[in-house]
């Protein structure tokens, strides 16, 4: 018997997977981070952006017809100055992304990360790492790709987008898979 009137199940989205990841156990964050670190290194570790610079390349970016196309429902991207807090944030709230971004933390591979969250909903995981490859690519190079790739194979990263079964066909039983080509 029910002690008030709340219903006996419940919806936590929470303990929703995507192709085998668990969103709320976060398990790549630390290898997600160290592997980041090292591409960090190698190609910003002398880069330290304004605010306004930051804007500016985030505004071009927002306005490519690759980001649009990918990421349809997001309405405009959000920079905010990080003071106050030692760790950058990034979200989406009304399908805006934020990002608040600590003087220490703005180099474009953050701020690419930090976009990422705002654009792929499994924290630190396959669809999150498979977005910020992407982005990582179109926005800062080949080489820098090439290597935060490397450094998410060598650590066991899991970077590829689940993919899921569209269909059976019924006269040959051959599964017809579904890539997921873009977030929402």
């Amino acid at each position: 018997m029910l002690m008030d009137s709340s219903p006996f199940w419940s919806w936590d989205e929470s303990s929703v997977t995507y192709g085998g990841y668990c969103p709320d156990a976060d398990l790549q964050m630390e290898d997600v981070y160290s592997a980041e670190e090292l591409t960090w290194l190698r190609f910003c570790h002398d880069e330290h952006l304004t605010l306004a610079e930051i804007g500016k390349w985030v505004a071009s970016i927002f306005a490519t017809v690759w980001f649009r196309n990918r990421y349809p429902r997001v309405r405009g991207i959000a920079v905010h100055d990080g003071r106050g807090s030692p760790n950058p944030r990034g979200w989406r709230d009304d399908d805006i992304c934020h990002m608040h971004l600590p003087r220490p933390t703005r180099h474009r591979l953050t701020i690419l990360h930090e976009l990422t969250h705002g654009l792929a909903f499994d924290a630190h995981g396959p669809e999150f790492c498979a977005n910020y490859l992407a982005l990582v690519k179109r926005f800062m190079g080949h080489d820098q790709w090439e290597d935060l790739r490397d450094n998410f194979v060598i650590l066991r990263i899991k970077h590829r987008r689940p993919r899921q079964v569209e269909w059976v066909d019924p006269t040959t039983g051959e599964i017809v898979w579904l890539e997921h080509h873009q977030c929402v």
